[in-house]
This record gives structure tokens, C-alpha cells and sequence, in this order.
């Protein structure tokens, strides 16, 4: 039995019409085609079998529709305000924490797009838990890695603390993304047993060691949350927020 399919015409053309592979689509990992590689593959495919033909076109399809998705109004990724790019251009170096999963969309969406406008030359450090860590470690494949060596509360202060200790030394930038509020009497200080004083939020404790040792800050807040008056969150735009030390602020004003 004979069974009919598009001509490879119809899938190299929707590739040869699609935008080149932007941002947003790298962390996914496909491999851009040109028109010409894309021709003859789907050529070669279908002689040598229409099974194979079948998938790559089925995966071609998706490939569109996921790049349609991507970008439509609804969906696409929300745009990074200037002063945030200001922060991310002038850093050396970063260190990203947030909450574990699960993450708030706007939270999400909010990494994603941070993460466009990285540099791809600076050293990236991050943690091993889920959420955040997880994710950004997606968008992020040369990342310099801060793993516990057990699920111990004291284990895990230690990797955060080291961590942020690795983004200091750097005078990199803190990136945060907590999806609660900050537990109450939790302060910033430049001692870690303060700062993880076991008060239920790792990502609260991160930032606080963070401010207190006078790393620069970029902290994203989903609209339920309200910046803690203890850290001196300054709103930039668009639910993010900086902390500048001391030094720093003199220089800037």
C-alpha cells in the first residue's frame, strides 16, 4: 500500500521562512538547518525511508508551531527594563537563586529573559536544588556548579554560603528569584550562621548573606510579594528590584 506525503518542499520551506534561531530558543538545544542542508536531508530521508521521513517531519511541524508559540503576544517573554540591563552589562560575573520548584510563571518567564542578556563570556555560578536552580542551569550549560554533598540543612547553608562567597570574590552580580515572602526577623548579615539562621527560606537567606557581605544585587518579586524594608530593594521596573552596597551607591550619585 502506497501512503501519500507532503513534498519535502512543504517543511524546508517553513524552516527557510522562520527567523533564525533567536534566545529564546537556544536553551532548547535544536539545531538550526539551513535551506539547503534541510533540502537535501528531507531528500535523503525519504529514500531511504518514509518512516524516517515521517518523524523528521512530524518534528519539523512541532518545531514551527513551537516557534509560533513562542512568538505570540500571550506568550513571549517580557522585556528587560534598561536599568537591569545597565546591572547585567557591568558584572563580571553571576550567581543566580530562587525558589524551589513550584516556580511562579512570572518568575520563570523573568529568568528567561535575564538570561538573554547575559553575557555569554561571563562565568555563571549556581546551586543544585530544584526550581530555579534546575532551570537556570538549563539556560545556562557552562555553569560553575555549587552542589551539597547531602540533603542536610547545614550542608546546604554551606553550598549557598560558598556560592555566594564565589560571586563576591568576583564582584559579580547576585541574581534572586523568591517566590515567598522573606521569613520575619531574617536581616542581612555578612555571617552565614545568621543569614541561614534556619528560618525556612534558603533563597531569602542567599540574598541576605549576599546584601550583607556587599554584593550587588538584581531580585525579581512576583506581584504578590513585597519587597522586605531590611534589605533596601530599590524598584527598577517591571517587578525587579537592585541592591547597591554602600561603595557603590557614592559612585553612582
Amino acid at each position: 500500500m502506497l501512503c501519500a506525503a507532503p513534498h519535502p518542499n512543504a517543511v524546508f520551506f517553513a524552516f527557510r521562512c522562520l527567523p533564525p534561531l533567536g534566545g529564546c530558543f537556544q536553551p532548547h538545544g535544536v539545531f538550526w538547518l539551513s535551506y539547503a542542508k534541510t533540502r537535501g536531508f528531507l531528500a535523503q530521508s525519504w529514500r531511504f525511508s518514509p518512516s524516517l521521513y515521517a518523524v523528521f517531519l512530524v518534528y519539523s511541524l512541532y518545531i514551527v508551531a513551537f516557534r509560533c508559540a513562542a512568538s505570540a503576544p500571550g506568550v513571549s517573554m517580557p522585556a528587560i527594563p534598561p536599568a537591569v540591563r545597565a546591572l547585567v552589562a557591568a558584572a563580571p560575573a553571576f550567581g543566580f537563586s530562587g525558589s524551589r520548584a513550584p516556580i511562579p510563571p512570572a518568575s520563570l518567564a523573568a529568568l528567561r529573559a535575564l538570561a538573554r542578556v547575559v553575557p555569554s563570556s561571563a562565568p555563571v555560578a549556581i546551586g543544585d536544588a530544584s526550581g530555579i536552580d534546575t532551570a537556570a542551569r538549563a539556560l545556562f550549560p557552562a555553569y560553575v556548579p555549587f552542589d551539597a554533598a547531602a540533603r542536610v540543612p547545614s550542608i546546604l547553608a554551606a553550598r549557598s554560603s560558598a556560592c555566594v562567597a564565589w560571586v563576591a570574590a568576583r564582584a559579580g552580580l547576585w541574581c534572586s528569584f523568591p517566590a515567598r515572602p522573606a521569613p520575619a526577623g531574617l536581616l542581612p548579615s555578612s555571617s552565614p550562621s545568621r543569614a541561614f539562621a534556619g528560618l525556612g527560606s534558603g533563597s531569602w537567606a542567599s540574598l541576605a548573606l549576599a546584601v550583607g557581605v556587599g554584593v550587588p544585587c538584581l531580585v525579581f518579586l512576583p506581584a504578590t510579594l513585597v519587597a522586605p524594608a531590611p534589605f533596601q530593594l530599590v524598584l527598577l521596573e517591571g517587578g525587579w528590584f537592585s541592591h547597591q552596597p554602600a561603595a557603590v551607591q557614592s559612585l553612582l550619585f
